[in-house]
This record gives structure tokens, C-alpha cells and sequence, in this order.
């Protein structure tokens, strides 16, 4: 039984087609955008892509909640590093 290529395809390289630009919340945000529009467009048949855009919500929200966490996470790491310089103990000479 022969193997498809795209099973020998390595894992570090994207399809050919695929955007090599990071995936940001503005583009996410802008494909809701499109997609929402298409949708729409598309009258009774748009409800069949209804999962996309659900996908693409889900992937915003989980990106929105990440960028969130790691500004509170930088937050907490200069209030302990601000604590640590203030309590420093005094030096011996």
C-alpha cells in the first residue's frame, strides 16, 4: 500500500498555498469579517459554513485570552522583581 504524499510531506514546512505570515487577531478578526459577509451572501446555503466561522471565533477568543494572560503574567513578574529589588539587604562593606 503506497503512503500519499502529503503523509511524507515534512512536519517543519507548510502546504504549498498556505500564507507563511503569522496568524494574528487581525487577520482572524478580518477573516471573520469576509466570512461573515460570504455567509450572508450565500442566503440558505451560508448556514453550511456556520462551523467555520465558529472555528475562527473560538481560535480569536483562545488568542484574545492568551494575549491576556501573558500581559498579566508580565505584570506579575516586574511587581515581584520591583519587591525583590526593594528589599535587597544592605551591603557590607
Amino acid at each position: 500500500m503506497s503512503k500519499s504524499p502529503a503523509l511524507n510531506r515534512p512536519m517543519d514546512r507548510q502546504p504549498r498555498g498556505f500564507p507563511s505570515e503569522p496568524v494574528t487577531l487581525e487577520r482572524i478578526e478580518r477573516a471573520l469579517d469576509l466570512l461573515a459577509e460570504f455567509i450572508v451572501k450565500k442566503g440558505r446555503d451560508g448556514y453550511k459554513w456556520v462551523p467555520v466561522y465558529k472555528k475562527l471565533d473560538t481560535e480569536l477568543t483562545r488568542l484574545k485570552a492568551l494575549k491576556d494572560d501573558m500581559h498579566a503574567i508580565r505584570e506579575r513578574a516586574q511587581r515581584s522583581k520591583d519587591r525583590r529589588e526593594r528589599v535587597k539587604p544592605p551591603s557590607t562593606t
